[in-house]
């Protein structure tokens, strides 16, 4: 009878461990940034809702490698909440054609 009810209520604590678990698991929202620094465009898809296109002043951009206007919209969104999780880079079919992609995620609200 006692490995009955040990049984029972271990069972019962793992079944609401579990629960417990589950439920406390973060949500997030997920934004990429996909830069290409030869064209000087940058486009930001937000959360599968939101799409910005923003072309790069020529000025900004210095040279084939150069993302410093990614970097300064990643650190306007970092101030919202967005954290970058993953990058990479896609070389193109000419010699400095690249893109450079920034995958981004903040918490949902």
């Amino acid at each position: 009878m006692k490995t009955k009810i040990k049984t029972t209520l271990l069972t019962v604590f793992f079944f609401l461990g579990f629960l417990t678990s589950l439920h406390a698991q973060d949500k997030f929202e997920f934004a990429v940034i996909f830069y290409q620094p030869v064209p000087r465009i940058m486009e930001i898809s937000i959360n599968g809702i939101e799409y910005k296109k923003i072309d790069v002043d020529n000025k900004e951009v210095l040279g084939l490698n150069d993302v410093n206007a990614a970097l300064k919209e990643i650190k306007n969104m970092s101030k919202e909440g967005w954290e970058v999780f993953n990058t990479d880079i896609v070389q193109g079919q000419t010699v400095g054609s690249r893109s450079f992609v920034f995958y981004l995620r903040r918490k949902a609200k």
